[in-house]
């Protein structure tokens, strides 16, 4: 499924750019709390529904 791919790798791009936007405002390099809070963020605006369970021992 050529469409599925294109769209995971379209949310892996805006995973990797949002958290390397947020780490810029921090005045730092990429952490993995950026990149945690940047999945979430993806997450939500796909429309899945994300706890913190999902995320445990990765927050950083």
């Amino acid at each position: 499924m050529p469409g599925d791919s294109r769209s995971r790798g379209g949310n892996i791009r805006n995973i990797a750019l949002a958290a390397a936007f947020l780490a810029a405002g921090d005045g730092g390099p990429v952490a993995m709390r950026h990149l945690m809070q940047a999945t979430r963020r993806e997450y939500q605006k796909i429309g899945k529904i994300v706890g913190d369970d999902d995320f445990d021992g990765h927050d950083g």
